[in-house]
């Protein structure tokens, strides 16, 4: 699947780098593994990154500034992993889902950046990175209607189906769902894309009985990882 990235991020965000996966899985609830590698992550979180600490975090607060720089302001719109580290610091714990966006999750914990992961059966044609155009709005998970105006987006044909704040109901995982594309983005600079995108890809064939079909890396072009 073809992710095309928009031209204006060359000035947004020089050090944009993304991680993306095309995986055959089984979508279920998490295994007693996967939920005691979360709880151990979580513990460490709780016991060493205060609430006051996140923003400095150099992957937030470098997606903060990408954020100001296309129109959206990051503290009234918190990109996905800045909240779900607020979430644990707050002691509200993580809640669960399914063992893919259990995945999500921790890779988002461990990298501090964005993860999003999509059924592909529900995205139409070919992807592009970009920023939502002006009165942008869908239905988030769980959100309702939101407004995702000048966030950064992944667009199909049919429009906007995720944001690095929340996603769209319309391509969520869901029990039904049987490949999936997974994206992690970073937009600060740093050499560990490879490793956490391959642990990604680990974890999925180990707790969602994934079967990778192609792993990427765009940091200006698109690179294919081995398997």
């Amino acid at each position: 699947m073809e992710i095309n990235i928009d031209e204006r991020w060359k000035g947004w965000a020089p050090d944009l780098q993304i991680g993306s996966i095309v995986a055959e899985v089984s979508v279920d609830e998490s295994s007693e593994g996967l939920n005691a590698e979360l709880d151990q992550l979580v513990k460490e979180i709780e016991g060493s990154l205060p609430v006051p600490a996140i923003a400095k975090e150099a992957a937030i607060a470098a997606m903060r500034k990408v954020y100001r720089r296309v129109g959206k302001d990051p503290t009234k719109y918190r990109v996905s992993s800045e909240a779900l580290l607020r979430r644990i610091g707050r002691g509200l714990g993580l809640y669960r889902v399914n063992n893919v966006v259990e995945i999500n999750n921790y890779i988002s914990m461990k990298s501090r950046c964005p993860v999003c992961a999509y059924d592909i059966g529900k995205i139409d044609a070919d992807i592009q990175f970009s920023a939502a155009p002006e009165g942008t709005v869908y239905e988030g998970i769980g959100r309702g209607k939101l407004n995702i105006e000048f966030l950064p987006v992944f667009m199909d044909q049919a429009g906007a189906f995720g944001s690095l704040t929340s996603d769209s109901a319309r391509t969520c995982i869901s029990k039904e769902t049987k490949t999936i594309l997974f994206n992690l983005v970073s937009v600060h600079p740093h050499t560990d894309m490879e490793s956490w995108i391959r642990e990604a890809a680990q974890l999925l064939e180990m707790y969602a009985q994934g079967q990778v079909k192609e792993i990427k890396i765009w940091d200006g072009v698109w690179n294919k990882i081995d398997k």
